[in-house]
């Protein structure tokens, strides 16, 4: 592999944590990470996983329909709510 492709690689992969740092927090990151290292299964309560499941649905939620993040969970707006 050429050093522009490493470095294109490491890019992409740097900014893919970013986003996932962004979806379910530097925390829950990590965790899964470590999980992939030492390739142990993840394991959550019930609600952990309602969480994050939660989370992410959010995220994701706020991101197809280009809404603004800081009014997601404040605004009246039906649109928001929905």
């Amino acid at each position: 592999m050429n050093p522009t492709t490493a470095t294109n690689n490491y890019t992409h992969l740097q900014n893919s944590i970013d986003k996932v740092i962004g979806k379910i927090g530097l925390r829950r990151t990590k965790y899964l990470l470590d999980s992939f290292i030492d390739n142990t299964t993840v394991t959550q309560n019930e609600r952990e996983k309602i969480k994050m499941v939660t989370g992410y649905l959010v995220s994701l939620t706020i991101k197809v329909f280009e809404l603004k993040d800081e009014l997601f969970f404040i605004s009246n707006v039906r649109e928001y709510r929905d």
